[in-house]
């Protein structure tokens, strides 16, 4: 069974590592949603640089089929003032989940969080850098 997955945020930290997801066999198509072109070139991914992350209103047709949401946008907690923390946060997440729904209502919506991440390298989490 073929999947089409989108990932959003793919040129960051976590999304980075989500690409990986184009070497799958099960997947057979890739929409990555960035602020600036990551420069990765693959037969199954389509890159789309989109200013605004509150309207996806331009992109609707591309997100048609999909299976998958990797939603991996975010920024450390104190990086930003706190109603751009929620805009990143809350907001953006929402949007794009609002306009998924509307091309694919059957679609998986993936968000992957930093919860409990902390930048001096002490946290409680695992994770790793590439």
């Amino acid at each position: 069974m073929s999947k089409k997955a989108l990932i959003a945020g793919a040129s960051g930290m976590i999304g980075d590592y989500s690409l990986i997801i184009v070497y799958s066999e099960q997947i057979t198509e890739v929409v990555s949603i960035v602020r600036k072109p990551s420069g990765i070139v693959h037969d199954k991914l389509t890159e789309i640089v989109v200013e605004d992350f509150l309207n996806y209103d331009p992109y609707l047709q591309a997100f048609s089929g999909t299976d998958i949401i990797f939603y991996c946008v975010g920024v450390y907690t104190g990086a930003v003032p706190k109603d751009v923390f929620r805009k990143i946060t809350v907001d953006y997440p929402v949007a794009l989940g609002k306009a998924i729904y509307a091309s694919s209502p059957g679609a998986r919506f993936c968000l992957l969080s930093g919860q409990g991440a902390d930048r001096s390298e002490k946290s409680r989490i695992m994770f790793c850098e590439g």
